[in-house]
């Protein structure tokens, strides 16, 4: 009985190892195409063209940071708080990019007012 417990057990702890590290490969693809929408697509200057795409990828992007975030904490034995969820790497790393994104998207808003 102890034998088919452990090998539960250990099933168990792969297939969350394999979660956390797709999710955080789903992170990492996000946030390059969050970059590739902001950065590299050409659309004339203070237009809206892209502005939905980008706030859709910001939202999905800060999600994926954030359950990656709790998945790496989990695996820590880390309680779960926000201070403790936000300063997880994945948090960071996506945190960090979002803020490079949405800081030129807020100028040019105002600057077109």
């Amino acid at each position: 009985m102890s034998v088919h417990v452990s090998v539960q057990n250990h099933q168990a702890g792969v297939a969350y190892q394999v979660l956390k590290w797709t999710l955080f490969g789903v992170e990492v693809l996000t946030l390059c195409v969050l970059l590739v929408i902001t950065f590299l697509v050409p659309v004339p200057p203070f237009q809206y063209g892209k502005t939905p795409q980008e706030a859709l990828l910001v939202a999905l992007s800060a999600m994926v940071s954030l359950a990656v975030g709790a998945l790496f904490l989990r695996g820590k034995g880390s309680t779960m708080s926000l201070p403790n969820l936000i300063s997880s790497p994945p948090c960071v790393m996506g945190l960090t990019v979002i803020a490079i994104v949405v800081v030129p998207m807020v100028i040019g808003f105002l600057r077109s007012r």
